[in-house]
């Protein structure tokens, strides 16, 4: 029996805008529909940030082709649909699913086609089609595969009703009903759990979408009607996520899981996914988080926090957890009592979107190594200032940037950080500025280098239509991975070089770590590549120096020697040998 809806409560898009967070309008959850879900089937289904081409063939040197992090949208809204409505649930995400191939060496698709095919006949059974296909689209980079498999969806249930949700679909939704209007039934503004829960809820869902608010069909875009949020506004309404939906063997391969450098890629304990808060005031110009979430934050209660931290705990037997809000600083006082119940539960913990780096003061430093953890993602994002206040509009110098750095390193913390190049109006000048600054940054034990990606909603993605700046190939491009977009200044083809090249010079050439003289944790980052890419040359080469000024002779020796065979054999990794100009006397 489903659990009486009338508490629920919905923000709608007034509420959203209102700096104070309060809710102008109010409607109950149950205002549309009765549930009539006995019996119905919700496919969920998450596709593949990337083309079929990364997973046949990885990019040069990159270890970790594809994020393999646990959907936290997907199992907020299968916990909510299954507690206020009796309709069942299943999941395939694709992104797990394929790195899973990748890693075992079994991915024999030629097109996410095929993989698809066979996945829903795995998921299904022949009583038991879906009445419902929701298509996750969180990222431009994954919107081509999100068609391509709707239409497969379509061919194989042809009466299920199939829709899209999340930020392309709601900030997109002009550029989906004018090019592929046939693709889905309908798409999803804004959140899901509110409007996706009424949608199987009704008796006549097809007539339910023509008059909620928050269901976009093409006959209402062209009627130029209004769309709105419909977002739950207390969050401790929506249940203890659904990690039961997942299968957590596909979610060990964890590159956020230790020191935010995509180095460790099996876990023998799960990493688990959870937000504390939805909303962010920040404008940075290449987030889109707030056309879905709001600026407005809201938060789960401590209460509520640490009911799920108990559960992944003692139900799941989890010891790691990757907090992904995308402003865990909010409120500082609840980031502190949040921590004291991190550490009495005693989990390690990764910021995996990082801690606003403006707020993380000596004493919340201190706070944050007392729970426990170990390490704190910094989003940098830019050495430039000029980048950082005049394009990204981030409330960040540095001045900030070197006194956090400094008192994480005299506290033990590790603090990889991340970087973004390739921005709308950024120079050649900036990034050398920037790069200038940060190779003497010293507390960042890892740089994590990213292309900027125009994501749907973003200011980046306004300036990048307005202005032209895709590359000739129109492509989507991959999240932070793949070039798209031509600067001002800089081709796509030269930013996905610079971004391998920062990415060589912060992290072996001017490596940090190995700068102030820790040689043995520079020797331990430098192995863990060289087990993770056997056949990187600069790891073996910052390897040996580490081995050298730590006094192992002969592990230097053997690094050495490495270095040279791959340099000589490989034209790549000379041609980098050769532009920064090293010898091959170590």
């Amino acid at each position: 029996m489903a659990t009486d809806l009338i508490s629920v409560r919905v923000a709608t898009a007034e509420s959203i805008k209102s700096p104070s967070g309060k809710n102008n309008s109010e409607r109950s959850f149950d205002e549309y529909t009765s549930d009539h879900s006995e019996g119905k089937e919700l496919l969920l289904i998450v596709p593949p940030q990337r083309d079929i081409f990364n997973y046949i063939n990885p990019a040069f040197r990159e270890a970790n082709p594809t994020p393999t992090d646990q959907p936290i949208g997907i199992i907020s809204i299968s916990s909510f649909v299954r507690e206020y409505t009796s309709c069942n649930v299943r999941l395939i995400d694709l992104n797990s699913v394929a790195v899973r191939h990748q890693r075992e060496k079994s991915f024999k698709y030629s097109t996410f086609d095929e993989l698809v095919k066979e996945k829903l006949a795995d998921s299904s059974s022949n009583d038991n089609e879906p009445d419902f296909i929701g298509i996750s689209v969180l990222f431009t980079p994954s919107y081509d595969n999100a068609l391509a498999i709707a239409n497969t969806c379509r061919k194989a249930y042809p009466k299920a009703f199939i829709f899209a949700g999340g930020f392309v679909p709601t900030t997109m939704y002009e550029h989906i009903l004018t090019h592929n209007p046939l693709v889905f039934d309908a798409l999803c503004f804004g959140e899901g759990e509110i409007p996706i829960a009424e949608l199987v809820k009704s008796e006549d869902p097809r007539n339910l979408i023509k008059k909620h608010p928050s269901w976009i069909t093409k006959e209402k875009f062209l009627r130029k009607e209004e769309f709105n949020h419909s977002m739950v506004e207390n969050l401790d309404d929506i249940p203890l996520y659904d990690y039961d939906l997942l299968d957590l063997d596909d979610y060990r391969i964890a590159p956020h899981a230790k020191n935010g450098s995509y180095l460790v890629m099996d876990q023998k304990e799960d990493i688990f996914h959870i937000h504390t808060t939805r909303g962010c005031p920040m404008k940075c110009n290449f987030c889109a988080s707030f056309t879905v979430h709001g600026r407005s934050m809201r938060f789960h209660s401590l209460e509520r926090v640490r009911e799920e931290l108990v559960r992944i705990k003692e139900v799941y037997k989890g010891t790691k957890i990757a907090i992904q809000d995308d402003h865990f600083m909010g409120d500082q006082n609840r980031a502190m009592e949040i921590l004291k119940i991190i550490k009495e539960l005693g989990f390690e913990v990764t910021f995996q979107n990082g801690v606003a780096i403006y707020a993380l003061s000596r004493e919340m430093l201190e706070a944050i190594k007392a729970a426990g953890i170990s390490e704190v993602v910094l989003p940098v994002e830019s050495g430039s200032e000029r980048v950082l206040k005049q394009i990204m509009h981030k409330p960040l110098n540095h001045k900030i940037i070197r006194r956090v750095a400094k008192d994480c390193l005299e506290i033990g913390l590790d603090t990889p950080a991340n970087l973004l190049v390739g921005l709308v109006g950024e120079t050649k000048k900036d990034v050398e500025d920037g790069l200038r600054f940060l190779r003497t940054v010293d507390g960042i034990t890892w740089f994590r280098v990213n292309i900027a990606t125009p994501l749907a909603g973003s200011e980046l993605f306004e300036q990048a239509i307005e202005g032209n700046h895709f590359s000739s190939s129109h492509k989507w491009g991959t999240i932070y991975k793949e070039a798209t977009i031509n600067t001002e200044e800089m081709s796509a083809k030269y930013i996905q070089r610079k971004a391998y090249e920062i990415n060589l010079d912060l992290n072996f050439v001017h490596n940090s770590t190995l700068r102030i003289g820790q040689n043995k944790r520079a020797l331990s980052r430098f192995e863990s590549i060289i087990r993770l890419v056997p056949d990187h040359a600069f790891a073996y080469r910052y390897a040996a120096i580490s081995a050298r000024k730590a006094g192992m002779t002969d592990l230097y020796s053997n690094y050495k020697s490495k270095y040279i065979e791959i340099v000589e054999a490989e034209p790549e990794w000379n041609e980098w040998h050769e532009h920064f100009n090293l010898s091959k006397k170590i």
